[in-house]
């Protein structure tokens, strides 16, 4: 709880936090415009921020949101942490609480925080969209590309769909958050930290199978596609966080 109240107390992280929360609903906007020129309106979830079906936008809205969502999680959930040791407050914590529960304490805050603030934004988004497109049924979707089972069951599921992809991409934000807190408490430096995990998130976008498909429900990719992307990332920052948090709580001998 300590930790969660020092986020509240600093009024640049609750901007940043209402701009993470809003910023998908600003894209029904968009679709609301949409609809006005079309003779059909789409049905509510077809509407959704991950969908990324406004017409001569595609995932622009999705690309500006995620692409840097590294970023905003580290100023939000990590910077205590690099504050902590710039100022020498982290030796009175660790007095008080011990290394290993300062450690756990500021991951578990990252977690639960970031998987929950991204997840919260699309909530709000799901939401939103179903008022103001309730009674739409149209489909941006042609027959042939629902011969695949796996878009076949999210468009006969649509609200579950989106609430899964929701859920994915919030344990997705949750892991990278915990990443970047444990980098930080490691290597204590804010220009290594932020480079490196940036870097890492910008080779998964950039890759073949890229992590932007499991941000794109109702897609035309299986789950034989999005399945191993989704391992390959949580492992990926899984493993970057085991093995400093290893780093720190066996082999480092001096305070932090």
């Amino acid at each position: 709880m300590f930790f969660i109240q020092r986020i509240w107390k600093n009024k640049f992280r609750n901007i940043i936090i209402f701009l993470i929360l809003f910023f998908p609903t600003t894209e029904a906007n968009v679709y609301v415009m949409q609809a006005l020129n079309m003779e059909e309106v789409y049905y509510p979830d077809y509407n959704f921020f991950l969908s990324g079906n406004v017409v001569g936008v595609g995932h622009t809205f999705q690309a500006l949101y995620l692409w840097p969502l590294p970023l905003y999680l580290l100023l939000i959930f990590s910077n205590d942490c690099l504050m902590d040791f710039e100022t020498g407050y982290i030796n009175i914590l660790i007095s008080k609480m011990g290394r290993k529960k300062y450690i756990k304490d500021n991951l578990k805050k990252s977690f639960w925080g970031g998987s929950a603030l991204i997840f919260m934004a699309l909530l709000i988004n799901l939401a939103v969209i179903h008022i103001l497109f309730a009674g739409g049924i149209g489909s941006p979707y042609s027959d042939e590309l629902l011969l695949d089972s796996f878009l076949y069951w999210e468009t006969k599921h649509k609200t579950l769909a989106n609430l899964l992809f929701a859920m994915v991409c919030a344990i997705v934000s949750g892991t990278v958050a915990m990443a970047g807190t444990m980098l930080s408490i490691s290597i204590k430096q804010r220009k290594i930290v932020y480079g490196l995990l940036l870097s890492l998130w910008f080779i998964l976008f950039l890759k073949k199978n890229s992590i932007m498909l499991l941000f794109q429900v109702h897609s035309e990719y299986g789950l034989d596609v999005l399945v191993p992307i989704f391992l390959q990332v949580i492992t990926l920052f899984g493993l970057l966080t085991l093995t400093f948090y290893i780093k720190e709580i066996w082999f480092e001998k001096k305070s932090i």
